[in-house]
């Protein structure tokens, strides 16, 4: 029989609410209970009426420990550096021009959109001295944009590439069908481009950048919690570094289901390479788009992880349990972990075997990657999400008893 706190009695929690997000927050507007926080949304995620509220903390808009006033002050000055960034590229973004190419030289229909960014005051309900004060922070803001570097070199060639995709993103929803938000993806994209040379932009961080839009729903939010959130993922955009990634899941599936190992290589599709979108996007395509921003969320709270106190405090669990079972020479072994095996990759993981024997079924490489892309949008998030904690708990019970033995999922019906 499982024990308390086994995977079997895993379960996905409600979406957090408002009533119980303010629970989080003092009367000042700080957030003081951040675990709680993290808890939250990584078992429901958080309801679609707050969600720019807890993205703001999530995303790291705003420190944890930051006042209503505090809060506000920092909304002013990144508006103020935000339009400034937009002034200098609108400069710079003229002198690239190219007479002569058929396409540099067409400016999208969607270029022609009215923006509805210009209206601060309207759109963050700005009172007369709030507006006083962005009118104080234009001058350093001004500084702020001309002292960041840029890197012109490639930066047509980048345009090009924006231009294109920025077509592609999410034309299927109501909110990119409009002009107006089209518009916002391409300027986004492009100041974050000329402002970030180390990086750029590359493929798919358009789908990146299209959850931040269809949450807050402004230019500025969207453009500095995408910066933020490519600040932590942006080694995922080098193909060095996601070939690594995708070779960390092929590692995690042999050691907790040899069978499914073998049947990959054996098949001849041991690069994984079926994960990297998977990985690059956050799931992104694969669940419908409220599912896409919830395991976005979950995956963003950081909560489980084998770094963190949840880890720590089941190894322990467990270490107690066999050390009185066995006389007392059990012991938590936290340095066995590979810190690599980030909540993502589980959930990598947990979608390969709850597909098992669908896999197994496709002996064939050309059979088996239809069979992966297959998947697209007919996943239940909650089970994916419950298997991967099942599965993440599994291996930190496992490294408390021996390295030898293999993973046993508590749940029956996953595969």
């Amino acid at each position: 029989m499982a024990t308390a706190g086994s995977p079997a009695e895993v379960k996905r929690a409600d979406a957090l609410t408002r009533d119980r997000w303010k629970t989080f927050l003092d009367a000042d507007g700080r957030l003081v209970n951040e675990i709680a926080m993290r808890k939250a949304i990584f078992e429901g995620g958080s309801d679609k009426d707050i969600r720019p509220d807890v993205w703001r903390f999530l995303y790291k808009l705003y420190p944890f420990h930051s006042t209503i006033l505090e809060q506000k002050t920092m909304d002013l000055e990144r508006m103020a550096r935000y339009r400034a960034l937009k002034a200098r590229w609108k400069v710079l973004d003229q002198t690239m021009v190219v007479s002569g190419d058929p396409f540099l030289g067409h400016v999208p229909d969607y270029m022609s959109a009215a923006e509805d960014e210009e209206v601060p005051v309207k759109l963050y309900k700005l009172e007369e001295d709030d507006a006083a004060l962005l009118a104080i922070l234009d001058f350093p803001a001004k500084v702020y944009a001309q002292h960041q570097d840029v890197n012109l070199d490639h930066y047509l060639h980048v345009k090009r590439v924006i231009l294109k995709d920025v077509l592609r993103t999410d034309r299927f929803l109501d909110y990119f069908k409009d002009d107006r938000n089209l518009r916002k993806v391409h300027v986004i994209l492009m100041i974050y481009a000329m402002f970030h040379p180390g990086l750029s932009y590359s493929q798919g961080m358009n789908d990146i950048l299209a959850r931040f839009l269809l949450v807050f729903h402004n230019e500025m939010d969207s453009y500095w919690a995408f910066v933020e959130y490519m600040e932590h993922k942006k080694s995922d955009f080098a193909e060095d570094t996601m070939i690594k990634k995708v070779g960390i899941v092929r590692e995690l599936v042999q050691e907790m289901d040899r069978e499914l190992y073998d049947f990959f290589e054996e098949t001849e599709c041991r690069d994984y390479l079926f994960c990297h979108r998977w990985l690059l996007l956050s799931f992104k395509r694969e669940f419908e788009t409220e599912d896409s921003l919830r395991v976005f969320e979950v995956i963003s709270s950081s909560y489980l992880e084998l770094s963190t106190d949840q880890a720590m405090k089941e190894s322990a669990r467990e270490a107690a349990k066999l050390f009185q079972k066995d006389g007392g020479s059990a012991r938590a072994d936290h340095s066995s972990y590979n810190m690599e095996y980030t909540f993502e990759v589980f959930v990598c993981v947990a979608i390969l075997l709850i597909h098992k024997v669908q896999f197994m079924q496709s002996p064939e490489p050309g059979d088996l990657y239809t069979c992966v892309n297959s998947l697209s949008m007919q996943m239940c998030l909650d089970k994916v999400l419950q298997t991967a904690e099942q599965l993440f708990y599994n291996y930190v019970r496992k490294k408390v008893v021996s390295p030898g033995n293999d993973f046993v999922l508590l749940n029956d019906d996953v595969t």
